[in-house]
């Protein structure tokens, strides 16, 4: 069993189970039988809890992202190191994919929200956050990303014209997550504050 609590899963393309925990290492799990596949080595895993996963959804490989301010890239099945990036000064809390897969955004405790390219080559720091980022989605199109911190407040930026947008405090407590449907008609927001908010959103 996974040690600590599990604070992110993803299901891989070939249909494993991977979740990662507060104890640093990360594990595949034959969803079928429950059974253990593989855990991560402590030579390669992270030295802090991890904060989130990043899976591609047809190729082999993924994200986690720490405490321990690494970002850190994994082959599959082997769950083979395939490269540490320290793009973060402090806890790095969240790694995102665009809808077309070309590009990686993390938030982190340093209030940054960076755009990096598929090999991770950071290619633009968003910048507006006064408190940790704990959160980030891109909209359909890619052209718009929302971002949220810990103090409640949401910033949208414009991913090519590399400025914020707009700015709002719909919450009183950190913002843990945003969620698009799946035809990206709404988008849904929970708050630490015990609340969810849901809009509708139109692709332009």
């Amino acid at each position: 069993a996974q040690k600590g609590m599990i604070t992110c899963m993803g299901i891989t393309a070939d249909h494993s189970l991977l979740t990662s925990s507060e104890e640093k290492y990360i594990k595949l799990w034959n969803i079928e039988t429950g059974e253990l596949i593989k855990s991560t080595e402590a030579e390669t895993s992270h030295t802090l809890g991890i904060n989130d996963l990043a899976i591609h959804p047809t190729e082999n490989w993924f994200f986690s992202v720490s405490a321990d301010t690494f970002i850190k890239k994994w082959q599959l099945p082997d769950l083979s190191l395939l490269g540490t990036f320290s793009t973060h000064k402090y806890a790095v809390n969240s790694i995102t994919f665009s809808t077309n897969f070309e590009y990686i955004v993390t938030t982190s405790n340093d209030k940054r929200v960076v755009l990096h390219d598929k090999s991770m080559k950071e290619l633009y720091t968003y910048k507006g956050h006064t408190d940790s980022v704990l959160s980030s989605v891109f909209s359909i199109e890619n052209k718009f990303l929302f971002t949220g911190a810990r103090n409640g407040k949401i910033i949208i930026f414009d991913v090519q014209k590399e400025r914020e947008i707009n700015s709002l405090t719909l919450h009183t407590d950190a913002i843990l997550k945003f969620k698009f449907s799946d035809d990206f008609k709404y988008l849904a927001i929970i708050s630490n504050d015990n609340s969810c908010s849901i809009f509708s959103y139109k692709s332009t």
